[in-house]
């Protein structure tokens, strides 16, 4: 097995297995999933926006030490709430990942939007 070995910076450099473990260990753990949506709903109470009701679907990959939760999150509120809400979210769940959004007006007068926000929360299963 290789061992790590320091670089030129003096920082230690990974094999790809040790590269892989940091990943790994970076994620949060799979029974922490009712935390991280309860997140997402403080956020949105926080941004103030309006979060109606939400979607949530667990994919599970044969052979993978991953599991993804498919988040289909409606929206409705102004555009800056919406963008502050998506960068907050970010911000605060460290493996959730922006994978499609949609955002409808009315009309051009209308100072709200609808949107609907698919997100990935990426959890370690192992």
């Amino acid at each position: 097995m290789q061992q790590a070995q320091p670089d030129s910076a003096g920082q230690t450099k990974l094999n790809n297995n040790q590269a892989l473990q940091v990943f790994y260990d970076f994620l949060p753990r799979s029974d922490s999933s009712p935390y991280w949506i309860s997140e997402l709903d403080r956020i949105a109470k926080d941004s103030g926006v309006e979060l109606n009701s939400s979607d949530y679907r667990l994919k599970v990959e044969k052979e993978s030490k991953l599991v993804r939760y498919e988040i289909q999150l409606p929206l409705r509120g102004t555009y800056p709430q919406i963008r502050a809400f998506i960068a907050s979210a970010l911000q605060a769940v460290p493996a959730l990942a922006l994978a499609d959004i949609i955002i409808r007006r009315e009309t051009i007068q209308a100072g709200r939007v609808d949107a609907r926000l698919n997100m990935h929360l990426y959890l370690n299963d192992y």
